[in-house]
């Protein structure tokens, strides 16, 4: 990526190099293409289909016959594997196998499956090559290969993505994701009746937009069930101290005596009413309100799960920075400037004068860039600040100009304050810092706060330096044919500290010049540590 330039911000017809706001400070990645480029057309595309479908029978076999090594199930996977249960459901039942020494198929001697696996890389090999190029057209990269639909792009399965399935594009669903509460409360067994109610209402939530009706009844069935279980309650408050009990108990009451009632009440309206009649519709944005509700309910329940004064590792150097511990929800306004001809933002049908959102960042997954984004926004740093770019790919701000070097200066000092590169990774407590995942050699590793979704914020940089990140900050705009989430090359290379949770709708609607009216923190502010 070219990251940084002397020169003002560049528009370049292809589209591919990065703008930077000032000299030697990062704007965010370079623009992609859009889904504007068409496939080629070309010859020999029977060829291309014949070996395809070949080499993808035959990796089916062979995927059938693969020992199951990962057990903790997605709704978005679950119901390939349930053979029609909802996604809880079908993960308490891979739970309870994987408990039993189970596994979904037997092993073979893989002597002659070896041998298959090498034919079908083969015919994949034949196909690539006698393949046309992917994209044409004015794109000017002949050799430049898009990604997957989201169907098949992956899915997201316990905090790693999993191809053959659906890609986990809800904020809401990775930020609970994102906790580490395998790590600390003793793996995944242990927490399974949480994460399968976390997967019910998913579930519920992504059978309602094509309106499958007994699905989602089926998902609030199970949720319903599973907050009356005693069992499934006794195991739940067993994550949480002594303390903590009576707000779980207080937030499960909640589900089960108002919010998944009405789940229920949402989806049998739905059901009775015909596609497209004003019945269906006001089904459709209750439910979503609904699901919603449910999602934040049991995010909080996985919250207080978290022993109280848990914190990661941040390394000594960085110790005179500021620092989340938890996670905090920040409130961003903003309006077109005086005399700007654009529209005005829209919502359903209605006109707005001027744009709000929330964005919550996670200070357990990074707590020095989220600590610094939160300290910036409390001073105020943000506020009658523009949006410096909004190409359909990336939304910036942050930067001050060439007379404030670019970065945020604390009063008194005449050097910008720096943040390093920071991710946070499955699996590991502490988050990596200063290193890339290709320097780490940690490529592959799923990290915490994929950019899977439009709204993820992340920290600007300059390209060839890591920990050159100050006040500059971007929100990413999802593009599944050129960022497929979990294949991206964005993931372990960029700071990504959170999602926007609220006024998604708003987000592609940003234009380069709108004015930001304020930016304030409404929830967290008691988790900032300053140094």
């Amino acid at each position: 990526f070219r990251m940084s330039c002397k020169a003002p911000p560049l528009r370049l017809q292809n589209r591919t190099s990065g703008v930077a706001r000032a000299e030697g400070v990062a704007a965010a990645p370079p623009a992609m293409p859009t889904r504007a480029a068409r496939r080629a057309p070309g010859g020999r595309v029977v060829v291309v289909a014949a070996c395809s479908l070949v080499a993808v029978a035959v990796l089916s076999q062979v995927q059938k016959i693969a020992p199951s090594t990962e057990t903790f199930v997605s709704p978005a996977s679950s119901w390939a594997l349930s053979g029609g249960r909802s996604g809880g459901a079908a993960l308490r039942g891979a739970t309870a196998r994987a408990a039993a020494g189970e596994t979904d198929s037997e092993a073979s001697d893989g002597s002659f499956w070896g041998i298959l696996r090498v034919m079908a890389s083969g015919l994949v090999l034949c196909a690539a090559l006698l393949g046309p190029p992917r994209l044409s057209g004015s794109l000017e990269h002949p050799g430049l290969t898009a990604g997957p639909e989201p169907a098949l792009a992956g899915a997201y399965k316990g905090g790693s993505f999993a191809l053959g399935s659906k890609v986990n594009k809800d904020p809401l669903s990775l930020l609970q994701y994102a906790l580490p509460l395998e790590d600390l409360l003793g793996g995944k067994e242990k927490v399974q009746s949480i994460r399968a109610l976390q997967a019910d209402i998913e579930y519920v939530k992504s059978n309602v937009p094509v309106r499958l009706w007994d699905k989602a009844s089926q998902g609030s069935s199970d949720a319903a069930k599973a907050v009356a279980d005693p069992t499934s309650r006794k195991e739940i408050l067993a994550l949480v101290s002594a303390d903590r009990k009576p707000q779980v108990e207080a937030i499960l009451d909640k589900l089960q005596k108002d919010e998944i009632p009405k789940l229920v009440r949402g989806i049998e309206k739905g059901a009775s009413s015909s596609m497209g009649t004003v019945k269906d519709e006001e089904a459709f944005v209750s439910l979503g309100e609904n699901t919603k509700a449910c999602q934040e309910l049991i995010g909080q329940i996985e919250e207080l799960m978290i022993p109280a004064g848990y914190t990661t590792t941040v390394p000594a150097e960085f110790s005179n920075l500021p620092r989340l511990s938890g996670r905090a929800d920040i409130e961003v306004t903003l309006k077109r400037p005086e005399g700007s001809t654009e529209k005005k933002y829209q919502k359903d049908e209605a006109t707005f004068p001027e744009a709000v959102f929330t964005i919550r960042v996670d200070g357990w997954s990074s707590p020095v860039t989220a600590g610094n984004f939160v300290d910036l926004v409390d001073k105020g740093f943000y506020n009658k600040m523009t949006i410096q770019r909004s190409d359909g790919f990336i939304i910036q701000t942050g930067d001050p100009g060439a007379a404030q070097k670019n970065g945020y200066i604390p009063a008194g000092e005449t050097k910008v304050r720096k943040v390093p590169l920071e991710v946070g990774y499955i699996g590991r407590k502490d988050p990596l810092y200063s290193e890339t995942v290709d320097e780490a050699g940690l490529v592959g590793r799923p990290v915490r706060i994929p950019f899977a979704v439009d709204g993820t914020i992340a920290q600007a940089r300059v390209e060839f330096d890591n920990d050159s990140g100050s006040s500059q900050v971007f929100m990413f705009l999802f593009e599944s044919d050129m960022t497929p989430a979990g294949k991206n090359l964005l993931d372990g290379r960029y700071g990504s500290f959170g999602y926007t949770v609220g006024g998604n709708v708003f987000l592609r609607q940003i234009k380069e010049g709108d004015i930001i009216l304020s930016m304030k923190v409404t929830n967290g502010l008691d988790r900032l540590v300053r140094p």
